[in-house]
């Protein structure tokens, strides 16, 4: 037996509806959020256009999927209660490439294991606090900043070693609060990046090694920044 679904909403309902959520629509999820709510204002919500993933894919140039939203629960014994909910992202799969001119990603706070996938253009990336180990994905030449502090990198081939070959062009790097324990061979596993700028090892284990920073200095002499503190004239060894 199949049950009957909710009925259909006429246009004018749906059209309604639309205007009546103008206070409680979230832009936090993205950067591009107020100019597509606008263009939704002025075309409607029932739009074919605005409807097409080939409008809403390249649309987007930012994407925040950290967002936690606030909602009301029921206790069940005539209470509420507000609680943080989020939809949790374990994979980023071939989908995520179809955002075409993506510029900066938020995945921090999620479940992701191994970054698999990534746009084309993508230049800004933030993973943090989730339980990554490496970086599959295809080599992007043009992402500027990679951010994967607070994960479970390590040394190693399939870890850290992922990291220059799928981001040679990298500008900006954090990987503090990881599982890096060598600092010999971190540094060598980084040297191959060239143009890196600003680099964050603090709250790995190899941060404690003696003489780490001088040591830093001298394999990667471009650097600007290490652990969000200047690089001076005393950290270059004599």
């Amino acid at each position: 037996v199949r049950l009957p679904g909710p009925p259909a909403l006429s246009g004018d309902q749906v059209n309604e509806r639309w205007a009546s959520s103008a206070q409680q629509r979230d832009t936090r999820w993205s950067e591009d959020a107020a100019a597509l709510y606008d263009l939704v204002d002025k075309l409607g919500p029932l739009n074919r256009n605005l409807r097409s993933t080939g409008f809403l894919l390249p649309f987007f140039r930012h994407l925040n999927l950290s967002v936690r939203e606030a909602v009301r629960w029921d206790r069940g014994n005539g209470e509420e209660e507000w609680r943080k909910r989020r939809i949790t992202v374990a994979d980023l799969d071939e989908g995520i490439c179809a955002f075409s001119n993506l510029d900066k990603l938020d995945v921090g706070s999620n479940s992701l294991h191994v970054v698999a996938n990534l746009p084309p253009r993508l230049r800004f990336l933030h993973a943090y606090d989730n339980r990554i180990v490496g970086v599959s994905c295809r080599p992007l030449q043009g992402l500027v900043h990679c951010g994967m502090g607070y994960n479970k990198l390590a040394n190693g081939a399939t870890s850290l070693d992922s990291i220059p070959i799928r981001f040679p062009g990298l500008l900006s790097l954090d990987l503090a609060y990881n599982n890096l324990l060598d600092l010999r061979a971190t540094l060598q596993t980084l040297r191959p990046l060239a143009r890196l700028a600003q680099l964050c090892l603090y709250g790995n284990p190899l941060a404690i090694s003696p003489f780490y920073r001088h040591a830093t200095v001298m394999v990667m002499p471009h650097l600007q920044l290490l652990d969000d503190l200047p690089v001076v004239e005393g950290d270059h060894p004599p």
